[in-house]
């Protein structure tokens, strides 16, 4: 599972511009480390922690 988040993370990366590519990185390193599928789908949709999250979003 490591090797395809690897090529996922490359492959993104190369589409982000240079100012972005941390930006990028953190969120999709954040997304990786939550512990269940539920959790990782919560934080893809709502990637700022500081937003509120709806009744829609979850």
């Amino acid at each position: 599972m490591v090797k395809g988040r690897m090529h996922f993370m490359r492959n993104v990366l190369t589409h982000a511009g240079k100012p972005g590519r941390r930006v990028i990185s953190s969120f999709i390193a954040t997304t990786f480390a939550q512990e269940t599928p539920h959790a990782a789908s919560t934080q893809w949709c709502n990637p700022d922690p500081l937003a509120p999250i709806t009744e829609t979003d979850a």
